[in-house]
C-alpha cells in the first residue's frame, strides 16, 4: 500500500482497486503444493518460497506501478524532496 500511495495512487483509488480484486490469485502454487498438506506447506516454508509463490502479487504490483510510469525506487522520488 506505502508503495502504491508513494507512486501517486489515491486512498479512494487503491479502496476501489480492492474492492474488485480477485484475492484467490493471490494463492498461486508450486509445484510442492501438489503434495499433501502436511508435506507441501513444511517444504514450502523450507525452500524459502513461503506457501504461496508470490508470481501473482509480483505480475500485479508491476502493472499497477507500471500505470503511474514508476520503474524503480527513484521514479517514486517527489520533486519536493532533495536527495
Amino acid at each position: 500500500m506505502a508503495t502504491l500511495l508513494a507512486a501517486g495512487y489515491t486512498a479512494k483509488g487503491l479502496y476501489e482497486l480492492i474492492a474488485v480484486e480477485n484475492f484467490g490469485l493471490f494463492l498461486d502454487k508450486g509445484w510442492e503444493d501438489r503434495l499433501p498438506n502436511f508435506v507441501s506447506v513444511p517444504l514450502s516454508l523450507w525452500t524459502g518460497q513461503g506457501i504461496h509463490e508470490g508470481d501473482y502479487f509480483l505480475k500485479r504490483m508491476e502493472a499497477l506501478l507500471a500505470a503511474k510510469e514508476v520503474r524503480t525506487f527513484r521514479d517514486l522520488i517527489h520533486p519536493g524532496v532533495r536527495h
